[in-house]
């Protein structure tokens, strides 16, 4: 009995540790507050925007490549076409802060499991997550860095730097739906560089901006 009890202590330690958000390294929790969208330097256009990227995504053994655009079509509505560099289709999404629509997508990705996740990239791409503005969050900060800031909105942390105002990482450490977002070389209050990683499930994206307008 006392090995069984061990044991699952054990077992428990290393899932809590595994958990543990190695994004908050060196910084510690200094307060709670309620933050509003703003505070997390969203980067897409609300409105009447048009976003043209190169795209990479790595599923498992299956890798595209192409240019995806993102066009708002109404306030918090954006349409996200991926499109090869050979002129093949891969997918086609209507994304709405209340809504997700698959007008088309190569059968490939066409996985509930996987479109789902897919929905839920774009929705905190675009700063669509209904669980973020609003909500009491946990302030973390860094005495060896003082600009940088870390807000933690759910599930999410958010990595920012707030003298530049430009969001650096958004990571869920999660057990099993661990995701993590890297934004990086920075133009026009904008991130050249998105890198996605879904380590659970074999995916990765990289989007690099070609235009914004």
């Amino acid at each position: 009995m006392r090995n069984s009890v061990s044991s699952s202590l054990l077992i428990c330690l290393l899932l809590l540790t595994s958990c543990a958000p190695g994004i908050t390294k060196g910084f510690r929790k200094a307060t709670s507050m309620h933050v509003q969208k703003a505070a997390f330097y969203p980067f897409f256009p609300a409105v009447d925007s048009v976003l043209l990227f190169n795209m990479q995504i790595d599923f498992r053994k299956n890798h595209f490549s192409g240019m995806l655009l993102v066009k708002s079509t109404g306030e918090d509505r954006y349409r996200t076409v991926f499109t090869s560099h050979f002129g093949m289709s891969v997918f086609d999404f209507e994304v709405g802060k209340d809504s997700f629509r698959v007008n088309y997508c190569l059968e490939a990705l066409h996985k509930k499991r996987l479109l789902q996740i897919l929905e839920a990239d774009f929705n905190i791409l675009l700063f669509l997550n209904p669980e973020t503005a609003g909500l009491l969050s946990d302030i973390y900060t860094n005495d060896a860095v003082p600009e940088l800031e870390i807000i933690k909105a759910d599930k999410y942390y958010y990595l920012k730097n707030t003298v530049s105002e430009e969001l650096m990482a958004i990571e869920a450490p999660q057990l099993i739906n661990a995701r993590r977002y890297r934004f990086s070389d920075y133009k026009d209050r904008f991130p050249a560089l998105i890198q996605i990683q879904h380590s659970h499930i074999g995916l990765k994206m990289q989007l690099e901006r070609i235009i914004c307008y």
